[in-house]
């Protein structure tokens, strides 16, 4: 069996990276990320990693947040949160990334990584506005087992 690295979760390097990708997301990059959720939306179930089973509902969440903001349905969200939500998405969709998404057993274990830690950074704020998505954040946040 092939030895799995630990994820940076929680580490101060891993937050700074989070924090600082969502920092760069634009107004326009969210409207054309949310052109590009019908195809990104496919990729989710492939989304398999070790010790995040949640990944693919927590991508779902993060799309629904990108999609509220680009349609102005919902204003209640810091820029920092709808940044990383997006942030998320993003890392998802590259072509390249820490780990390959190829790389078999653990290619899709950092793009989870960072859904992880944007709804755990977000927890407040996500928790408010699932009602909103119609989503229970219970079950994707992160005390949910």
């Amino acid at each position: 069996m092939k030895r799995i690295p630990k994820p940076l979760l929680g580490s101060a390097e891993f937050e700074q990276f989070v924090e600082r990708g969502g920092s760069k997301v634009t107004p326009a990059t969210i409207f054309r990320l949310a052109l590009l959720l019908p195809e990104l939306r496919e990729k989710f179930a492939s989304v398999q990693a070790p010790g995040f089973s949640k990944a693919p509902a927590q991508f779902e969440f993060l799309a629904r947040v990108v999609d509220a903001v680009a349609q102005d349905s919902y204003r209640d969200l810091s820029y920092a949160a709808i940044g990383e939500a997006a942030f998320a998405l993003l890392y998802l969709a590259r072509d390249v990334d820490i780990i390959p998404d190829c790389v078999e057993d653990i290619g899709y274990l950092d793009d989870a990584a960072v859904a992880a830690a944007v709804i755990a950074r977000n927890a407040a704020e996500f928790a408010k506005f699932a009602p909103h998505a119609d989503y229970d954040f219970a079950a994707i946040g992160p005390a949910a087992a």
